[in-house]
């Protein structure tokens, strides 16, 4: 018969991890704090997260200046585009308002038809 080993359990794999102490934290932890792995500290953790960009305060400077820096990523039409996508927009809704006036005269000539 074969001799079977036995696993050793190691008792750090088997615990969950430790909560920290309420006193010693002052923010709720992220999920990258809660998945730092053994031999890391959390001050590690919180040096590997991106800078966050603070949302703008009540203030409208910080609203005006992000409103800028977007505005500025914006890639603006040439006036040739803007002109004939001016024309195809046009004559899309035309061609559109054409169509449900067809059917809407189609409809009302054949329910005159049918009810007289």
């Amino acid at each position: 018969m074969a001799k079977r080993r036995k696993k050793k359990n190691k008792s750090a794999n088997n615990q969950p991890p430790s909560q920290p102490d309420v006193d010693s934290v002052s923010e709720p932890m992220s999920s990258t704090t809660a998945a730092v792995g053994e031999g890391a500290s959390e001050s590690d953790s919180v040096a590997a997260e991106p800078a966050a960009i603070a949302p703008p305060g009540p203030n409208s400077t910080g609203f005006l200046q992000g409103t800028k820096e977007e505005l500025e990523k914006v890639v603006w039409p040439d006036r040739q585009q803007l002109i004939s996508e001016s024309i195809a927009v046009f004559l899309m809704v035309s061609l559109s308002a054409f169509i449900f006036s067809f059917i809407d005269n189609l409809f009302r000539w054949v329910s005159t038809l049918v009810f007289g």
